[in-house]
């Protein structure tokens, strides 16, 4: 199986892990710091708590200005998953107080994600504040979203946005359009689409590289929800364009379906076919049922048929169903009946009432009646 070691591989591993210990070991006894954090990082790995624990030791002991912090974090670590919270508390606050960035900010991470594990959001909180206005911290942006997102899950909006605010003019690029992505949310969570349409606008600004594709999904729809059609155009493209597996086929299907409303029947035909050229499951059977339907609509039901028999290959109970209307429509009712039962036993809800009802129509044809699809 690709990926897997083989046997001599797995050995010559351990081997490996095995020398390493040893010459790390008389590395720290010999007094070197950085390899006795090193020693105790491998002994944490190998399930050896009580040596992990003084080589960690040793290295604070040593008081270096850069290992005895990062020993600090380790041995919180290692308390922490024994259980030992006050321990673990000392230990990351010793990583904290040491002024050194790195550490200070693995520190607080710790710290917090510690307390928040037990259920204390107002200490964790209260670490996050401390920390985003200490001006110790290798990047505060970090921290920030953190706090942003603790606020929000505990309901406090106003400090999430606020956190964002800061984490958004903190000099840290990539975090900064992160955090612009998250304010978006929080805004329109809240309802306020001009405010989230900006948000959203400043963690794009710039284009590639480095703009979140879910903030140029969300402009994208609300450009699209206010009727500026370049704009929501142009956002659509930005996600396609980005490559994400989910949300590039789900903005081609999108932009499909605004662009179809607006008339604009060949791009709107180009855009759904990328999503189905994606291959991703479940935004290719919607943009085939979509083409499915625009096809239907322009009278071109060969086309349709295409269409819809594609979706229903993919799975999509909705192209199986429309396929089923299509065929009832032109007379082919036996092929009708075949496709609406297929849709009933696909285990969707939705689509098995809408098939029921449409096999029942289908009963009263046979009487007589006309064919109604809805």
């Amino acid at each position: 199986m690709a990926g897997r070691r083989s046997p001599r591989e797995y050995v010559g591993s351990i081997k490996d892990q095995i020398d390493q210990k040893m010459a790390l070991e008389k590395a720290a006894r010999s007094g070197d710091p950085e390899a006795a954090v090193k020693l105790g990082e491998l002994l944490a790995r190998f399930r050896q708590p009580k040596k992990a624990r003084a080589a960690f030791e040793q290295a604070i002991a040593s008081g270096h200005p850069d290992y005895a912090p990062a020993a600090a974090n380790g041995l919180g670590n290692l308390l922490r998953q024994a259980g030992d919270l006050d321990g673990a508390r000392a230990a990351y606050q010793r990583a904290i107080a040491s002024g050194r960035r790195e550490s200070t900010l693995a520190g607080v991470l710790n710290l917090a994600g510690m307390l928040i594990e037990a259920g204390d959001t107002a200490g964790a909180k209260a670490v996050y504040q401390d920390a985003a206005g200490s001006g110790q911290l290798a990047r505060p942006a970090v921290v920030l979203t953190k706090l942003a997102v603790l606020c929000h899950e505990i309901g406090d909006h106003d400090g999430a946005r606020a956190a964002l605010r800061q984490a958004m003019n903190s000099g840290d690029p990539e975090l900064a359009r992160s955090a612009a992505s998250l304010l978006g949310d929080e805004l329109r969570q809240q309802g306020d689409n001009d405010g989230a349409r900006a948000a959203y606008q400043r963690a794009v600004d710039g284009g590639r590289p480095g703009y979140p594709p879910t903030a140029a999904f969300n402009l994208a729809r609300i450009l699209d929800e206010q009727r500026d059609t370049p704009g929501a155009r142009a956002a659509y493209q930005l996600v396609i364009d980005s490559g994400h597996a989910d949300h590039a086929p789900s903005a081609a299907c999108d932009l499909g379906n605004m662009l179809s409303k607006q008339g604009d029947v060949d791009g709107a035909r180009a855009a759904f076919q990328v999503a189905i050229d994606s291959g991703n499951p479940r935004q290719a059977g919607r943009a085939a049922v979509n083409l499915g339907n625009l096809l239907r609509r322009r009278g071109e039901e060969a086309g349709a048929e295409r269409a819809y028999r594609l979706a229903a290959d993919l799975g999509n109970p909705k192209g199986t169903l429309n396929l089923g209307v299509l065929y009832a429509g032109q007379g082919r009712l036996d092929e009708a009946r075949a496709a609406f039962q297929a849709a009933a036993s696909s285990g969707d809800p939705e689509a098995r009432h809408a098939a029921d009802r449409r096999l029942a129509a289908l009963d009263e044809v046979a009487q007589g009646a006309r064919f109604r699809p809805s």
